[in-house]
């Protein structure tokens, strides 16, 4: 079973990703527990408490720390779990990838 994560401020966001993510690993025969978190500070809390998650979706644009200041903090402290940036501007593309996530979507996010 996978353990996912995903991080984004905006509650619409958060529920539309979390229910895309259930439909692609149920569509691909993958079980999988997917959380939700409307903050970093709530996620990386959860992190240092020992909480597991196999791969992170993670919003770049939120209140308190970025996705980017979460994706530098788990290279260091938590190195390979794997995450996928999630953003409403493509211009933050090139920079995502100083971070090396597994991949950058932009929102909307859709199949």
């Amino acid at each position: 079973m996978l353990h996912i994560a995903v991080c984004d401020d905006d509650t619409e966001i958060l529920s539309r990703v979390k229910e895309l993510a259930k439909v692609f690993f149920r569509t691909h025969c993958v079980e999988c527990k997917i959380q939700a978190y409307q903050s970093s500070e709530n996620l990386l809390y959860d992190l240092q408490d020992g909480v597991y998650y196999d791969l992170l979706l993670l919003d770049i644009e939120m209140p308190g720390m970025s996705g980017f200041s979460m994706a530098a903090f788990l290279e260091e402290a938590y190195q390979g779990i794997p995450y996928v940036f999630l953003t409403g501007h493509a211009d933050f593309a090139a920079e995502s990838y100083d971070y090396e996530p597994v991949d950058f979507l932009t929102k909307p996010v859709d199949v």
